[in-house]
């Protein structure tokens, strides 16, 4: 039809260039449609609000510890933790904590005593998340 139009004269190959930029117009409306639509579909460009229950693992009051020594953290909600004891070369030492606590803080006591002076970690493991903070014992 277009090739017809374009041959048979001056008007007919205006009326062919006009023709043929509606349609290229009018297919890019529908994809873009089609684009809108399945973006919608899939869930892309909504913000979805997801809530994730972190937890806070506190400092100590100084990184060098000696003596008895408190470690502690927050959780917003019911969470399944496990707080541990690591080496510098993330052997686990000691296992604090391993249990579904309430939403709060919860204190740690520990002695240092009964470790060598050196470089150690505490962490605080959670469904959401891994949290490690280093200290050091010198008794």
């Amino acid at each position: 039809m277009f090739k017809e139009l374009w041959r048979s004269g001056p008007i007919g190959h205006v009326v062919a260039d006009i023709l043929l930029a509606l349609s290229l117009i009018v297919s890019a409306y529908l994809l873009f449609i089609a684009y809108r639509k399945l973006v919608a579909y899939i869930g892309l460009g909504h913000v979805r609000k997801t809530t994730v229950p972190y937890a806070v693992l506190y400092d100590l009051n100084s990184a060098y510890a000696k003596g008895e020594i408190q470690f502690g953290f927050e959780l917003k909600e019911l969470t399944q933790i496990k707080l541990e004891l690591l080496d510098k070369n993330d052997n686990t030492l000691k296992v604090f904590k391993e249990a579904s606590l309430e939403e709060g803080i919860h204190p740690i006591n520990f002695n240092t005593k009964d470790f060598p002076n050196g470089e150690y970690f505490y962490q605080l493991i959670t469904p959401y998340q891994k949290i490690t903070k280093k200290f050091f014992i010198v008794n």
